[in-house]
């Protein structure tokens, strides 16, 4: 049997990025201007983008993933989950073009998820003769094994990211933090500081102990870095069962097991 090569696509990001490249600025009289935004070209964007990846990545089709824009189960353990982005302004007409992407592309769109958990649920639902690959620009998808694909990367490739590779990204990021979704992370914690903590680690019992030490030397309780594990986490497929998020839960660790 043929292995189906699949595309799961960042929607909310491409997009963004297409609607973002087709807006104009119009000067209808000197001195007065306004925005204008085609729709039409912002669809042909993302349809040339689509074809191009999936011809450079040989893919048999894609699927776009995007966050549901009512509800985010994030706030519900941050509360102050990305409220440094409320009022940030999107490309005119945005959520219009995701409904016409939405209209015409196989998509996936689940309550309460961003389109990250999105990809990252459908990304580790293994099927037998299915081949998937993640194509976005979100470095936080890193924290999900399999195929990845940066979409502005010249040329495309697809990398291999082991599941253990995409443990140890996970736990950097709840050292690390995240200035632009408003997690804030370990006090004294930067880039280089995570990685060489955490580098000799060789299961996810390892890496969530040194966690949980990097935020006792800062004062901070295993509590408090749960929090910021839980934000950083990128669902996977077992993270979300019958429409619910099931919390990730580090009692359920053993010494060997790598996730």
């Amino acid at each position: 049997m043929k292995t189906e090569t699949v595309l799961l696509v960042d929607g909310d990001l491409l997009v963004f990025r297409c609607a973002a490249a087709c807006q104009l600025e119009v000067e209808w009289s000197p001195g007065v201007w306004s925005y204008a935004l085609d729709h039409d070209a912002v669809l042909d964007r993302v349809a040339s983008k689509v074809a191009f990846w999936e011809k450079e990545l040989e893919a048999d089709r894609s699927i776009f993933a995007f966050t549901d824009p009512e509800a985010n189960f994030r706030r519900d353990v941050l509360p102050d989950y990305k409220a440094s982005r409320v009022g940030v302004k999107k490309p005119l007409g945005y959520l219009q073009c995701v409904q016409r992407v939405m209209d015409q592309y196989p998509h996936r769109i689940l309550p309460t998820l961003e389109a990250d958990d999105c990809l990252g649920i459908m990304q580790t639902n293994v099927k037998e003769g299915r081949r998937s690959i993640i194509v976005t620009a979100d470095k936080d998808m890193r924290g999900v094994p399999g195929l990845y694909c940066d979409m502005l990367a010249h040329p495309l490739h697809a990398e291999e990211i082991s599941e253990l590779e995409a443990d140890r990204f996970w736990m950097e990021q709840a050292l690390i933090g995240d200035q632009v979704d408003n997690y804030k992370g370990c006090p004294g914690i930067g880039k280089v500081k995570a990685r060489r903590a955490l580098a000799d680690a060789e299961s996810l019992k390892e890496m969530w102990d040194t966690v949980v030490e990097q935020y006792g030397n800062a004062g901070l309780t295993e509590e408090d870095a749960l929090v910021q594990a839980r934000v950083a986490r990128i669902l996977r497929t077992d993270d979300y069962q019958n429409g619910e998020v099931i919390l990730w839960d580090p009692t359920t660790l053993t010494s060997t097991a790598s996730s």
